[in-house]
């Protein structure tokens, strides 16, 4: 498990050996569990400043991270969905299993789903706090990494990717999940050479709430002088359950060209759209 933005730099080959579970690459951070401490006046909250969020960027989206969107307690999103934040103390401290994160005080405010002391029930939580997990170069061979919990919003934009294919290359048996708005995708302006997603899944897109863009679960884009090839080949594209404003597979831009072959689209209204 790697904790960071893992750019990978132009022409490299990544593989993932023997047969046990896939590397994971998140865009998530540790929130130690000894370092949380009740919050004064209420019953079932407690807060830890985190002034060192990592400083990481999108360069698609021009954007960088300046809020924590997503708390994880063992992997289960605190909240559920995205817009079930909260946007108070009290607000936290009324609904067990919520969060609230101060971007100006930088603390995080959460509330176990049990009632539970966090400081002792020997549970994992996590803050996603990257707008990356993977960041392919250009000309890049990738196999079998999962890239997850990318989440990050600031003041001019939301974007967040679990693998951002930046350039040309391909992609075999990887997975980009628990994502906001994109969970695998590209945008394809270093080399109009062919990128290719081989076997690849990706899993539970955050929905867009704030904007009208659509969340993907894949997506071609490409707005250039020169038309660049995306083959997305025996993917699949799941939701946990069905959301009216997330695509399976997205394509748009006015010189990308995008193919779907033999891919499979679950819980999702809108499993594939082309416009370009």
């Amino acid at each position: 498990l790697l904790r960071e933005q893992f750019q990978l730099p132009d022409n490299i080959q990544v593989h993932a050996y023997g047969s046990g579970p896939k590397p994971v690459v998140s865009g998530a951070d540790v929130v130690p569990n000894s370092q949380l401490s009740p919050t004064s006046g209420t019953l079932h909250t407690f807060q830890i400043s985190l002034p060192a969020i990592a400083l990481t960027s999108n360069p698609y989206a021009g954007i960088s991270n300046s809020d924590v969107l997503m708390v994880w307690d063992n992997s289960v999103r605190l909240g559920g969905r995205f817009q079930n934040n909260q946007t108070s103390v009290s607000g936290v401290d009324a609904t067990p299993g919520s969060f609230y994160w101060d971007a100006t005080a930088k603390v995080l405010y959460l509330h176990p789903a049990d009632n539970s002391d966090p400081r002792s029930n020997g549970r994992l939580y996590e803050a996603s706090v990257r707008t990356l997990a993977v960041h392919g170069g250009n000309g890049v061979l990738v196999e079998d990494v999962i890239g997850e919990k990318a989440y990050a919003q600031n003041t001019t934009g939301q974007q967040g990717y679990g693998i951002l294919a930046y350039g040309a290359g391909t992609y075999r048996r990887c997975i980009g999940r628990f994502s906001w708005n994109h969970s695998v995708g590209v945008a394809n302006s270093l080399d109009a050479g062919p990128l290719t997603f081989d076997s690849c899944q990706a899993e539970d897109a955050e929905p867009n709430i704030t904007n009208p863009a659509p969340a993907t679960l894949f997506v071609a884009f490409r707005d250039g002088t020169v038309t660049s090839n995306v083959t997305f080949s025996n993917c699949v594209a799941r939701q946990p359950n069905t959301a009216n404003n997330v695509k399976g597979f997205y394509a748009h831009g006015g010189t990308v060209a995008a193919v779907a072959q033999d891919c499979g689209a679950e819980n999702l209204l809108y499993g594939a759209e082309f416009d370009s």
